[in-house]
């Protein structure tokens, strides 16, 4: 065989190996996504931004409510960006929630203004999520913590609290 055919014969085989790769791409179907279940944080690069895992706040234990939260710079670096997600909450419920300055056991006060933070509103499965943009830049240094209000009537009695955890250097 020359080395004409030799070069033909590359191609068709290199061709037939990317379309057999596609193939069974194909058949495996589509990514099963990690349940919205989880009580970690499944963000990409969970360790450069600030971040908490929930744990059941005193009374509220019997609820066991989980989730996690981070912060990261928003789409412009003026911007701070506040991701939330809890589970084993009780479906149908609205949870107000916040990001705050200090430490669950020490609040030194809402980070933005209260109106950045929508409510959570729990679904059938007991999972919500929520976002905020705070028109803020992103905090070199804290401390912080999320905070999670059993409902609108009763913003003081606190559900789940998790004080966050700086980036990784």
């Amino acid at each position: 065989m020359g080395a004409r055919h030799g070069a033909r014969w590359g191609a068709v085989c290199g061709a037939a190996l990317a379309a057999t790769a596609a193939g069974c791409a194909a058949l495996r179907g589509p990514e099963v996504p990690t349940p919205r279940s989880a009580a970690r944080n499944t963000e990409a690069n969970v360790e450069s931004r600030w971040h908490v895992a929930f744990v059941p706040s005193g009374a509220a234990r019997r609820a066991e409510m989980g989730g996690w939260a981070s912060m990261r710079s928003g789409e412009s670096r003026a911007n701070t960006s506040i991701l939330l997600n809890i589970t084993n909450a009780t479906p149908g419920a609205v949870h107000p929630w916040q990001l705050h300055h200090g430490r669950c056991d020490a609040d030194r006060g809402i980070y933005g203004p209260a109106s950045a933070y929508e409510p959570i509103v729990v679904d059938a499965d007991g999972r919500g999520a929520g976002q905020a943009t705070v028109r803020m830049p992103l905090p070199a240094q804290g401390p912080f913590f999320v905070r999670i209000a059993a409902s609108g009537a009763a913003p003081d009695s606190i559900v789940a609290c998790g004080d966050l955890v700086p980036p990784a250097p």
